[in-house]
């Protein structure tokens, strides 16, 4: 979830879903993960460069601790639902992209105005109001994302809200601020794949505290999305 806290700042937070299923098997770790995803249950050690969990990146996990995950070696379908806006299109393929080059998953961009939520193996991305209410777009949140996991923290389907009311669209439509809207997207589209917020302060898309002159991936970003992702 994304919010408006300041003129400059703007704080997010993510959302879960949870949905059970107990017939899928835990199968999509990457082998240099193995270990400490079925043992330790964290990958602090594997970071690097100075790279903290909890600091630097986050994960969202099951209770026993493992990673929200989605399955290797299919595409996922990243389905812009509704009417676009001017320019979320190819925003929409620009981000996910960029999500798939770092992450290894096979996000497949595209846009069906008639499509509905709740898609099975895919993400869904509508730009609008929570829950179709008009009146959520003059709240102070920019958007929502977050997955649906079963068994062993595999990701069934995810949901994203991008928020277009009066204090939202300077900061969530390409039309107004590219490089805003961007980190907006990929901000909630990263917690689809099973991330978390890093620190307040640190660089970087998951900061809950979106700096305007910090809108790339950091090193965190990109560690994380490795961790959930798939090997090339």
């Amino acid at each position: 979830m994304l919010a408006l806290v300041g003129v400059l700042v703007l704080a997010l937070a993510g959302a879960v879903l949870w949905v059970a299923d107990d017939d899928v098997a835990w199968d999509r770790v990457a082998p240099e993960f193995w270990a400490a995803v079925t043992e330790l249950h964290t990958v602090r050690d594997l970071a690097g460069d100075g790279l903290v969990e909890g600091r630097d990146y986050a994960f969202m996990r099951t209770d026993e601790g493992r990673l929200l995950h989605w399955r290797c070696g299919r595409p996922i379908p990243v389905i812009l639902i509704g009417q676009a806006p001017q320019g979320v299109e190819d925003l929409l393929s620009e981000a996910t992209a960029l999500l798939s080059e770092t992450s290894g998953l096979r996000l497949v961009p595209k846009h069906q105005p008639e499509g509905s939520r709740d898609v099975e193996g895919a993400i869904t991305v509508l730009y609008g109001a929570l829950g179709g209410d008009a009146a959520e777009t003059f709240t102070e949140e920019l958007g929502q994302g977050g997955p649906a996991s079963g068994y062993n923290g595999l990701i069934n389907f995810g949901e994203v809200t991008i928020l277009t009311g009066p204090s939202q669209a300077p900061h969530t439509l390409p039309a107004e601020n590219m490089e805003e809207a961007r980190a907006v997207l990929m901000h909630e589209l990263a917690h689809t794949l099973g991330l978390d917020h890093s620190a307040t302060g640190a660089p970087g898309v998951m900061n809950p505290g979106l700096n305007p002159h910090d809108l790339a991936l950091s090193p965190g970003d990109e560690f994380a999305l490795r961790a959930v992702g798939c090997p090339r």
